[in-house]
């Protein structure tokens, strides 16, 4: 009886501590934070230290740049900086573009997280704003046509275009005006993405902190193309933006299965959660026979 007992307080605490309790952001009905309902299924990372990760890097021109960079790095030997340096044309853009699309297992399943670190100093004008990343959903010409893109806006707060269809070109929001972010300073940007046909959403978090969210249509439930960089208006003469540490996370919500097959590991839970879900797994079994 007494092992027993103890076989069941080792259990309650072993899963209390691979469960850790995750205060919720609720956002238009949806729990949208990492939570141990949702499972880590397909993933993708780089610390940006080559730019073979990538299936696509803009060219260098004379008005715009990127390149590995040993300047500023938040972790490894390179950051990813891209810079404005003279007006060209209508526009900047200088990226390195995740594009799973193109890769053997295809695109990513959506709902998906997508986290980077970012650091820049870009001086925005009167009514200006510069694209801190876009989320595409299909494989075409990059970003595809369909994405959202995640802007700075010229009071530093976060917002978002294309949203919630793709034609809406002006479709600039600003939930947080609170959340700015700080030039020349590191700073997490979370993105949770569901291009789900019918019910598709977006929100993004800035160093932990809601900061924008929007629904999204037209989507195919799919995650075919990413990227962090510069993209600005000829407004902006200058500026310079660094990338750091992005991962990519498919995951499934609900305890739902992973649409490759995979067992999946638990939101919110470090490298060691597999063997101790085993251990739970085992130790039910034995209280079992008990």
């Amino acid at each position: 009886m007494y092992s027993k007992l103890l076989l069941i307080a080792f259990v309650a605490v072993v899963s209390a501590a691979t469960y850790p309790t995750v205060p919720d952001d609720i956002t238009m009905g949806r729990i949208l934070r990492k939570v141990p309902t949702n499972k880590y299924c397909r993933t993708f990372s780089s610390s940006y230290e080559s730019l073979s990760d990538f299936q696509y890097v803009t060219d260098n021109t004379d008005g715009s740049q990127n390149a590995l960079d040993t300047g500023v790095v938040r972790s490894g030997t390179y950051s990813h900086k891209t810079t404005i340096s003279a007006i060209e044309g209508s526009d900047h853009r200088q990226y390195a573009a995740y594009q799973p699309s193109k890769l053997t297992n295809g695109s990513f399943s959506t709902p998906a997280y997508i986290e980077a670190w970012v650091n820049y100093d870009v001086t925005i004008p009167d009514g200006g704003y510069f694209t801190l990343a876009r989320i595409g959903a299909d494989g075409g010409t990059t970003p595809g046509d369909r994405a959202v893109s995640v802007v700075v806006n010229q009071d530093n707060t976060l917002g978002l275009y294309y949203v919630p269809n793709q034609n809406n070109y002006t479709s600039l929001i600003s939930l947080n005006t609170t959340t700015k972010i700080v030039n020349k300073k590191w700073t997490n940007i979370t993105i949770y993405i569901s291009y789900d046909s019918g019910d598709g959403i977006i929100a993004v978090w800035k160093d932990g902190d809601l900061a924008v969210s929007a629904n999204v249509k037209g989507g195919t439930g799919k995650l075919g193309q990413v990227h962090f960089g510069l993209v600005a208006q000829n407004l902006i003469p200058s500026g310079v933006v660094y990338n750091d540490d992005l991962s990519v996370k498919e995951i499934t919500e609900n305890y739902k299965p992973c649409s490759n097959g995979l067992i999946g590991v638990p939101a919110g839970t470090n490298g060691s959660s597999t063997i101790t879900l085993g251990i739970l797994a085992i130790l039910a079994a034995i209280l079992a026979l008990l």
